[in-house]
């Protein structure tokens, strides 16, 4: 299986959805606050995810580093002579590979609140929610425990409102006047989440959630201001068996959802480098002995030392053709790079790339009336003129739509590394 951090895009699928303006409906989920009028065919969907990786496939062959951590192998041409080697920018360790461990399998919970009651006041129904969880009111998905029926907040005679604790008080659309004692449950219209008391973790840059039955990624979110949770959005949580249906959550399809997910730590893990002689035998390397060292000279520019005793080199039989080294790569490492002021250029022009080239689908006369997306696949037809030659030139080298110009240009503004020669 390959890696799970080269896996990892550096836009996910939500992002783009966030980005596009569509939210869940990337995904073939509708939330109970969408007001969109149109849908994605599941031909659309179902390339996206390998679309946003083939657009940054592009961006890294390009600028010349990868935008997101690695781990790499390299087999290089030895001699056995002390060699100095470029591998990729940002180099963070040698030696290594990927280790993931599954720590545990841990529940998702869709509702945020079972089995609350509201209360009377002034003569109406109130309920009490969460103000560090609910930033809109509008975004607490209110549903009788018996009938799943939905309860929407309502304004009136000041309501809602926060009160000194900082949650919110709603009034409920009904039951109009009391009694008001119905059991109710309460979910986020976007978020589901996971509980992380107990789990003894605090630094969570090296966890990731993987769905047990696909191994997808789950990407999720952690908010200082909401304590002890995970969140995941609900789109990224579609059962795989429900990808090409969809999900409705006004009709109350929440077993559409995963209901767990695993808990997997990454980490490195030592693999020493390998020697193959041109008899085609090969010879894992120990550091610690007297055979092999390899160093990073340089971590921004991804220079290493390798040094390997002359001993391998006897007989002629066992002549040195080529050294395979393991590592791992960090974009953060590349001097003066800061990856992080570009995030939006590379968010924005894969996201373009992407939405210019979704397909409508398997349908006679299909549009996608998305703005974001009908913008990206209009036809760019705009003429230029070389300033050198005078004529009037036209620029496609990464297609005809608008989309994938926004993707030529933002391309054009991140800084470039250039590899030197091996010494």
């Amino acid at each position: 299986m390959s890696s799970y951090t080269n896996r990892k895009p550096f836009m996910s699928k939500s992002a783009f959805s966030e980005l596009a303006g569509l939210d869940g409906l990337a995904h073939g989920v509708t939330t109970v606050v969408d007001q969109c009028d149109h849908k994605l065919p599941y031909t659309s969907r179902r390339d996206i995810d390998s679309a946003l990786l083939s657009a940054q496939d592009l961006i890294e062959a390009e600028v010349g580093y990868a935008v997101t951590p690695r781990y790499r192998t390299q087999e290089l041409r030895f001699t056995g002579l002390e060699t100095v080697y470029q591998l990729d920018f940002g180099l963070r360790a040698v030696n290594v590979r990927e280790r993931y461990t599954v720590l545990q399998s841990v529940d998702v919970h869709h509702y945020l609140n079972q089995s609350m009651l509201s209360t009377e006041t002034d003569g109406m129904c109130v309920l009490t929610l969460d103000g560090s969880f609910y930033a809109d009111p509008m975004d607490a998905v209110i549903r009788g425990a018996t009938n799943g029926s939905i309860y929407k907040p309502q304004s009136v005679n000041g309501y809602p409102y926060l009160d000194v604790s900082g949650n919110w008080k709603i009034v409920l659309d009904k039951p109009h006047v009391p009694p008001c004692s119905i059991e109710l449950n309460v979910s986020h219209a976007r978020y589901a989440w996971i509980d992380t008391t107990g789990l003894g973790i605090t630094d969570f840059s090296n966890i990731i959630l993987i769905d047990p039955k696909s191994d997808r990624i789950i990407p999720y979110f952690i908010d200082a201001n909401i304590p002890n949770k995970i969140l995941v959005y609900f789109w990224d949580i579609l059962s795989s068996g429900f990808e090409q249906r969809g999900s409705d959550m006004s009709k109350n399809e929440y077993y559409k959802f995963l209901t767990s997910l695993n808990l997997v730590q990454i980490e490195d893990e030592e693999y020493l480098p390998i020697v193959r002689f041109v008899d085609g035998e090969t010879l894992l390397l120990a550091n610690d002995d007297e055979y092999a060292t390899v160093e990073i000279l340089d971590a921004s520019r991804g220079l290493v030392r390798v040094t390997i005793s002359a001993s391998l080199c006897t007989p002629v039989s066992r002549k040195i053709k080529s050294i395979i080294i393991s590592y791992a790569t960090d974009p953060s490492l590349i001097h003066q790079l800061e990856l992080n002021r570009y995030e939006y250029n590379i968010n924005l022009g894969i996201a373009s790339k992407v939405a210019a080239e979704i397909k409508p689908g398997d349908c006679d006369g299909c549009k996608i009336q998305n703005p974001f997306i009908r913008q990206a696949q209009q036809p760019y037809s705009e003429v230029r003129i070389n300033p050198i030659t005078g004529e009037n030139i036209l620029n496609l080298t990464y297609g005809n739509l608008y989309g994938q110009l926004v993707f030529g240009e933002q391309l054009t503004s991140l800084p470039k590394r250039r590899r030197t020669i091996t010494l």
